[in-house]
């Protein structure tokens, strides 16, 4: 199962910046990086993104917290439950604070492929 979510989500990242690409937009493929650098070599981007982000998985989902920079962030996670399909739940956005964002999946489901998105 490893190996189709990791063939799924190199097709789905080429998609999307294949997408960005047509419309002549970087913006969608700003937002792509996980650590928030630049996706293109010399760019920079107008908002500084969040950084020292850390990831703290537990049994339904993901609790994040950045400690720096500025921007926007929220804890991402897939969700799965036995004979239906795979779902992405999202924590709210969140500037730089102590509060961080958790996203969490139903207690029925088991969460894998987590993480965070920046903008």
């Amino acid at each position: 199962m490893t190996r189709f979510r990791t063939i799924a989500g190199r097709a789905a990242a080429a998609a999307l910046l294949a997408g960005a690409a047509v419309l002549g937009g970087a913006g969608a493929a700003a937002a792509a990086p996980v650590d928030g650098s630049s996706p293109l070599p010399g760019a920079t981007s107008a908002v500084s993104s969040p950084d020292r982000c850390s990831t703290v998985p537990f049994s339904t989902g993901v609790n994040v917290l950045c400690n720096s920079g500025s921007g926007q962030y929220r804890a991402s996670v897939r969700c799965d439950r036995n004979n239906l399909p795979d779902h992405n739940r999202y924590g709210p956005w969140m500037r730089v604070n102590p509060f961080g964002s958790a996203a969490t999946c139903n207690a029925e489901d088991r969460a894998f492929d987590y993480g965070y998105q920046v903008r």
